[in-house]
């Protein structure tokens, strides 16, 4: 779970890859994609994008940002993948079983 900064998921995407290019966060920074989606019924964004750590390998990394409805309320989360590019494809499909059975915290 994680506090939003912005309302909605994709302001909420596009406010987080703002703050990491500007806090220099991931070197050599490319962004792939930053798309609004829905997830389990819901608006979400999915933002995709790989750097490259020094010394090694790069890493792609993908998150999916949502706001889920529970008991308790509303909750945002933030599901994310983040592998060595060779490692990337095996992380994904690992990440997209989680996200098939993601259930919110109630």
């Amino acid at each position: 779970m994680a506090a939003f900064a912005e309302p909605g998921p994709f302001k909420e995407a596009k406010y987080l890859q703002a703050k990491a290019i500007a806090h220099h966060r991931y070197r050599r920074y490319h962004l792939v994609s930053l798309l609004a989606q829905r997830f389990h019924g819901r608006p979400a964004a999915w933002w995709t994008f790989w750097w490259k750590p020094p010394d090694r390998p790069r890493r792609d990394v993908a998150a999916i940002i949502f706001i889920a409805q529970t008991t308790a309320g509303s909750q945002p989360y933030i599901l994310s993948m983040s592998a060595p590019a060779g490692q990337a494809a095996y992380a994904s499909h690992v990440m997209r079983i989680a996200m098939r059975t993601f259930s919110p915290v109630s």
